[in-house]
């Protein structure tokens, strides 16, 4: 048996047992050994420091998984403020979302909307579910971004016609042209098309923004409120705004 040098527990200074394992036969047909390592001491003080070790090695996995996780939603375009978003109905309704269903969560400033539309993020992210979430605002920026490069308009809007889980956020709040109506139109119309489940949050009934849209295109602010009266079950919000309270 190969000589090691003897090892004692840093606590109780007992001399620990040296492992080794056989090898396979040697060309001569003599059995080797292969030194592996020392028996862990079992007293109280060793046993304690291995569980502290466990302990912060399973801290250090777990806050791995948790940034790791956090990625996920920063790349899904969910806002740092909301990584840790959670709501009663959140559960119940990303089930729902994640089953294809499309939500249209409308109701005042400060009622939680951005709040909910986040924690159903998180939980599709969760499941491993290809999320893009946006401000209309923002999304109308992107696609005007093109305008001047090489980037096709077209492909922007597809980033978020084809993602299978949208989630757009404060719809209404972006000006009224003909121009932000018709992209936004098709987006929706593509969106309805592919059967691809929306989230849509807003301060206004879908009635109320069809009226803000028709003033510079009635024609397919009709079309946006018709789409998205058909395949959208409402979420209304409530309690007043919640920041001044």
């Amino acid at each position: 048996m190969p000589s090691t040098t003897a090892k004692t527990c840093e606590f109780c200074g007992k001399e620990l047992e040296a492992r080794y394992i056989d090898m396979p036969f040697s060309k001569d047909g003599a059995k080797r050994k292969m030194f592996v390592g020392y028996a862990e001491c079992d007293c109280a003080e060793a046993v304690k420091a291995r569980e502290k070790e466990a302990a912060a090695e399973a801290e250090r996995e777990r806050k791995a998984e948790q940034d790791a996780f956090y990625r996920k939603l920063e790349q899904a375009g969910v806002p740092r403020r909301y990584h840790k978003a959670s709501h009663p109905m959140a559960k119940d309704l990303a089930a729902k979302v994640e089953g294809g269903q499309s939500l249209y969560v409308w109701g005042d400033n400060g009622t939680l909307k951005t709040t909910l539309a986040s924690a159903i993020a998180r939980r599709l992210v969760y499941h491993g579910k290809r999320v893009r979430m946006v401000n209309a605002v923002d999304l109308l920026i992107d696609v005007q971004s093109t305008y001047g490069t090489p980037l096709a308009e077209s492909d922007v809007l597809a980033k978020y016609s084809k993602v299978p889980f949208l989630i757009l956020d404060d719809l209404g709040k972006e000006q009224q042209t003909a121009w932000t109506v018709s992209r936004l139109y098709s987006i929706v119309n593509a969106r309805d098309g592919a059967m691809l489940p929306t989230v849509i949050t807003s301060n206004f009934r879908v009635s109320e923004l069809a009226a803000r849209m028709a003033a510079c295109d009635e024609s397919t602010a009709k079309a946006i409120g018709s789409r998205l009266a058909g395949i959208c079950e409402t979420v209304a919000t409530d309690g007043g705004d919640r920041r001044l309270q």
